[in-house]
């Protein structure tokens, strides 16, 4: 963290070749003068480019020419704050008081202070004071400098207060300050504002490939996913090497169902990276081709994502899914029960486990498996529809003990809507009790018509719906199938 930049928002006279011909006279040992300028210049420009060593080097000497100057004295004190020698920069900021207490970047100074003594509140207090002490003509780079660093600290909701202090037409004559604002707003949740300003900032530098990212992501959290695939191609136009721009959208892809445009893109993505910061693209690869239909290659894909990422387990059931395609039944319950170890939460892994157990004609284990996913997803009427049939044979009318089950398994359940459904239908074609049914199925329009809809996908319970009095009953409520 530098402190003291030049006012406008580049000096092109400050490069490598001038911070190294500062460094140079600070390691020649020969004692050459150095402006206070020119040493404060070179130092945030090492700083910047990540040369803390040359940095240090270059502020040692300039203090050792420029004894007791206050600005070399902020600096070391920021210097110190960066290295986490708290106590050193809170001594050195106090010995200085007297002489900067009307420097604005002292109260900066004293405002990084406490935000790394955790203490939000005064460091407030003294970016406050820092912006109400600065010069009319001055303010404004304050105000950036603050918010800057706020973004770099990822205290978002200070940056955001300080960035809004500022017009926004400042923002066109500073695209840099302009970019970290949005990408705080986007931090916020104030995702309009940042798509805004993004979009203000493409408009004075097209070639923002950073700002093209980000709108990527922010159009894509508002549902435009055409606008986010456009904001990342003009991203990789721009930097053909974005990998991450590549990952993401290779995944918008996937949402709008266009999977060869996404496998396209996560080819690109392991191209470029260095290395994968997301091993799971193998196991978006493999959806993609499981889409598709290539179950050999989907199941490959997936098989090397979970070597990668054994605790990924929504690849692990993708991979039993694909086994189930290929009739692999035994490698997929294996795979299933992988997912389930990791994720006990998700109904769907169950009902997975259940299709690989009924394969195998596994009927005792095909109901544990369905009545352990409807604990999780209570009101789907398919699953209780399987429950049911595989535990009651209704060809030959082996109804005993099927009121006992639907009154067990509705105090198990807290008397599940989709249940209660299924009662409906056995009251009516096993036991011929129509009015009973029809009741049952009045009281799950009313409060659920999403589970009528829902069951209307099962042949055998959508028979029920074909009923007269039934389909008075979904008239009543105005239920569509």
């Amino acid at each position: 963290m530098g402190i003291f930049p030049d006012d406008d928002d580049e000096n092109e006279d400050i490069d490598d070749k001038f911070a190294d011909s500062v460094l140079d006279k600070a390691t020649s040992g020969r004692s050459e003068y150095v402006d206070v300028d020119d040493v404060i210049d070179a130092y945030n420009w090492l700083i910047l480019h990540e040369r803390y060593e040359d940095a240090d080097t270059v502020l040692d000497y300039g203090q050792s020419l420029h004894v007791g100057d206050c600005r070399l004295l902020l600096l070391r004190a920021t210097a110190l704050i960066d290295k986490s020698e708290l106590g050193a920069a809170a001594h050195l900021l106090d010995y200085i008081s007297g002489e900067a207490g009307d420097e604005p970047r002292y109260y900066v100074c004293r405002g990084w202070l406490a935000i790394r003594n955790g203490n939000d509140k005064a460091a407030t207090e003294f970016f406050d004071a820092a912006i109400n002490c600065s010069e009319r003509d001055n303010w404004e780079v304050i105000v950036n400098e603050i918010g800057s660093n706020l973004v770099q600290f990822e205290k978002f909701d200070m940056a955001v207060k300080y960035y809004s202090m500022i017009s926004s037409e400042a923002w066109e004559r500073n695209p840099q300050p302009a970019f970290e604002f949005a990408y705080a707003l986007g931090q916020v949740g104030q995702d309009d504002k940042a798509v805004t300003l993004y979009e203000q900032i493409v408009k004075i530098e097209p070639f923002n490939d950073n700002a093209w990212y980000n709108l990527g992501i922010l159009y894509g959290k508002r549902g435009e996913a055409r606008k986010s695939v456009d904001a990342y191609v003009t991203c990789t136009d721009i930097s053909p090497d974005y990998a991450e721009a590549y990952f993401n959208l290779g995944n918008t892809y996937m949402g709008l169902g266009k999977y060869i445009d996404a496998v396209d893109c996560y080819t690109d993505y392991l191209s470029y990276a260095a290395s994968p910061f997301e091993n799971s693209v193998y196991a978006y690869l493999g959806d993609c081709w499981g889409q598709m239909g290539n179950y050999e290659l989907a199941g490959k894909l997936l098989a090397h994502a979970v070597k990668l990422m054994p605790d990924l387990d929504s690849a692990w059931y993708n991979l039993g899914r694909c086994y189930l395609e290929q009739s692999l039944n035994s490698e997929a319950v294996s795979a299933l029960k992988n997912a389930i170890e990791r994720n006990s939460s998700a109904a769907d892994y169950f009902f997975a486990l259940a299709q690989a157990y009924f394969n195998m004609n596994k009927l005792e284990e095909t109901v544990e498996a369905l009545e352990n996913g409807l604990r999780q997803s209570p009101e789907d009427v398919l699953a209780w529809f399987e429950v049911v049939r595989l535990r009651f044979n209704f060809a030959e009318s082996d109804m005993a003990g099927v009121c006992d089950f639907f009154k067990q398994k509705k105090e198990e359940f807290n008397s599940p809507k989709a249940l209660q459904l299924v009662e409906a239908y056995v009251e009516f074609f096993v036991f011929g009790k129509k009015r009973t049914a029809t009741t049952l199925l009045r009281d799950v329009a009313k409060t659920t018509p999403q589970v009528i809809k829902e069951a209307s996908t099962e042949p055998d319970l959508s028979k029920l719906f074909e009923q007269k009095g039934i389909l008075k009953v979904l008239n009543e409520f105005n239920i569509k199938l």
